[in-house]
């Protein structure tokens, strides 16, 4: 293929990617049942110990509902990407419920908001 230009990647350090996750604010979640994907963008919010996704209240028949409850490993990509650079970071895991006590104000300033439109809803 003459007409193609490849980029090669190189790995963060640690350092990178904590810094990285610190300064970002949103990303996309993919998620999986049998042989289809499904991926939503998300805010998030990493403090160096707890990575904690922005996921909306949910009606339970929602496509979004069962997708999170068929995923055991769900994956959720941050990056960043120009004509002159570009990185990302793919976090790995169960998506969990976290019980924990924070207040309407920090929740707020943790998780921005994310618009998003349907295509196939017209939205």
């Amino acid at each position: 293929m003459d007409h193609v230009e490849y980029v090669y990647t190189t790995g963060m350090t640690e350092s990178d990617v904590d810094d990285r996750l610190r300064a970002g604010e949103h990303g996309v979640l993919g998620l999986a049942r049998d042989n289809e994907a499904y991926a939503i963008p998300l805010s998030y919010h990493y403090d160096g110990n707890r990575f904690l996704l922005g996921v909306s209240e949910h009606e339970e028949e929602s496509e979004k509902s069962r997708f999170l409850e068929t995923t055991e490993t769900a994956t959720f990509v941050c990056y960043e990407a120009s004509t002159n650079q570009s990185w990302s970071i793919h976090v790995r895991g169960p998506v969990e419920t976290w019980e924990g006590d924070i207040d309407e104000t920090t929740l707020n300033e943790w998780f921005q908001l994310v618009l998003s439109t349907d295509p196939q809803k017209g939205g």
